[in-house]
């Protein structure tokens, strides 16, 4: 029996592949075609489709070209495996990662990383899906939308809220990197 999977296996095993490939800053991704074994994304390897992720794009338009791979994958692959025309690959174990599946409670964000992983971070799971969120001088803020920015986060510590303009704030990340906050809102509505 056939099954695939929206990873590079034996990358990304397990669930949510594509919001940690998107979590790890991966600039390729892709689906698989493999033989269902016992053991979880582990059997032989029949043919891989890839595909690039920008680094602007959520996880909504990665799912849509994975969609699209896994179409192509099985209009392209479906005939010749079935013909036993196609050469199976055995999985490299040396190049497995396990991966399990992101809750809300996964969303909290780490602000000792720098800016351009908590960009990956944030859009791995932005709306509408699960967020991401912090909390700040004891209110919890649910982020949406953020990017990095060249501003000078002044000694403040990672995790500073602190503003840029009068439109978006900004928080100090780990590396002296800052991230804008476009779209945000506290735990209570406002």
């Amino acid at each position: 029996m056939s099954w695939y999977s929206c990873c590079l296996l034996p990358r990304y095993r397990g669930g949510a592949h594509l919001v940690w490939a998107i979590i790890n800053g991966e600039q390729e991704s892709g689906v698989s075609l493999f033989q269902l074994t016992e053991k979880m994304d582990a059997g032989v390897l029949y043919i891989e489709y890839f595909f690039c992720i920008s680094k602007s794009e959520k996880k909504p338009n990665v799912y849509e070209k994975s969609e699209d791979a896994s179409n192509a994958l099985i209009k392209g692959a479906l005939p010749e495996i079935i013909e036993r025309q196609k050469c199976y690959t055995p999985q490299d174990k040396s190049m497995t990662s396990l991966y399990l599946m992101v809750f809300f409670r996964d969303g909290i964000i780490d602000w000792i990383l720098s800016s351009e992983r908590r960009y990956d971070f944030i859009c791995a799971q932005t709306h509408p899906y699960s967020s991401t969120y912090t909390e700040y001088e004891k209110v919890k803020k649910i982020i949406w939308k953020a990017v990095p920015c060249d501003v000078s986060v002044n000694g403040n510590p990672p995790g500073t809220w602190f503003e840029d303009n009068a439109i978006n704030a900004c928080v100090a990340c780990g590396d002296g990197s800052a991230l804008r906050i476009l779209n945000w809102r506290s735990d209570d509505g406002s």
